[in-house]
């Protein structure tokens, strides 16, 4: 459980460090303008779904730009609710690995959820 509590905190950290990061140095626009949005949506839809690795970092990389790739992320939502099935499966705990990930995934839906409907 210490364990867990340690690498959530960390996980915070990274978010944060993140968000200051684009924020400050002004590199979301830079990152859009060079085809980020695409290479990192692509990347989630052609990985191993079952490389929990590779899921997790892909989504901590794809939540801080959601606003700026709403575009190219809204064909993301079948890969994110297949995703979402698959974590829900192996979430048996609260304490489970994979919460974070799930969290992750239900977030970035929930956002891209909110973000197209008030374009309507």
């Amino acid at each position: 459980m210490i364990n867990n509590m340690y690498m959530k905190s960390k996980l915070l950290k990274y978010f944060i460090i993140i968000n200051f990061v684009y924020c400050s140095i002004h590199i979301r626009d830079q990152l859009v303008k060079h085809g980020w949005c695409s290479r990192i949506s692509h990347h989630l839809t052609a990985i191993d779904h079952k490389d929990f690795n590779q899921i997790e970092k892909i989504l901590i990389a794809l939540i801080p730009l959601t606003d700026a790739c709403r575009i190219e992320y809204m064909s993301l939502l079948p890969t994110l609710d297949k995703l979402n099935d698959i974590y829900t499966k192996h979430h048996l705990d609260k304490d489970s690995i994979y919460n974070d990930i799930l969290t992750n995934i239900q977030n970035l839906r929930t956002n891209l959820n909110e973000i197209s409907s008030n374009d309507l």
